[in-house]
């Protein structure tokens, strides 16, 4: 495994088009020895401590966008993952869940 990537469409602010928001986890060594002992639970942790691999939660994807500006705060908050603690990120508000696409990389090629 190099990587797994979600990726979930979003209105734009300015209802002209979608942005991306997406999650990349790594295959770095942590990780896979994350999943090689069934430690699931602690991967979220590992993706969000990970920018410096490259890492990002959906999270701090939707986080970026709505300060920037491209989406609305109410669009960010409706994408968010429900079975998560996005309090960190979005403070409590609420959430409700969405689709979407999973990829995962297995080589360079």
């Amino acid at each position: 495994m190099l990587a797994i990537v979600a990726q979930q469409l979003v209105p734009a602010a300015d209802r002209g088009g979608r942005y991306p928001a997406v999650e990349i986890m790594m295959g770095t060594h942590a990780v896979r020895n994350l999943i090689r002992k069934g430690e699931d639970h602690q991967l979220y942790t590992a993706i969000s401590t990970g920018r410096a691999e490259g890492m990002i939660t959906m999270e701090q994807s939707l986080a970026e966008m709505a300060r920037a500006g491209r989406i609305t705060r109410e669009t960010a908050l409706a994408a968010l993952f429900p079975a998560r603690g996005s309090a960190a990120v979005f403070a409590g508000l609420g959430r409700s869940a969405t689709r979407r696409r999973l990829t995962v990389v297995t080589s360079a090629a």
